[in-house]
């Protein structure tokens, strides 16, 4: 159960640390795209910008966060993502020690059929 948990919970951390790199190298790019920059840039140069510019210059640091709150929706829908996989990974059916071979639990008919529940009239 544990072992279960802890795989669940690199899962989630790996998808979202995914998602949030690719926020970053889209804000990077479309940043240095923005000023004519050419060549590639790593995703933490956005970071490293918007320190820069908060300390030199609004114009570039207001563009920055206007870069990071347009691409958002990629965080958004990384969460989306670890919702939709936390709630199938819930929903799975889950085995049952108690059964064995091909047994399975008597639905409503079974029972009707074999006469243990009164059948109305």
């Amino acid at each position: 159960m544990r072992n279960n948990r802890l795989k669940e919970k690199v899962i989630m951390l790996t998808i979202l640390g995914t998602f949030f790199i690719i926020y970053l190298q889209a804000v990077t790019l479309f940043t240095a795209k923005s000023y004519g920059l050419s060549g590639f840039y790593p995703f933490y140069y956005s970071i490293i910008w918007t320190v820069k510019a908060y300390q030199t210059d609004m114009i570039i640091f207001n563009n920055l966060i206007k870069a990071y709150t347009t691409f958002l929706i990629i965080l958004l829908i990384g969460l989306l993502v670890i919702a939709r996989y936390r709630y199938s990974a819930k929903n799975k059916q889950k085995l049952n020690d108690t059964l064995h071979g091909s047994a399975r639990w008597a639905g409503f008919d079974d029972i009707k059929k074999w006469a243990y529940y009164p059948a109305k009239e």
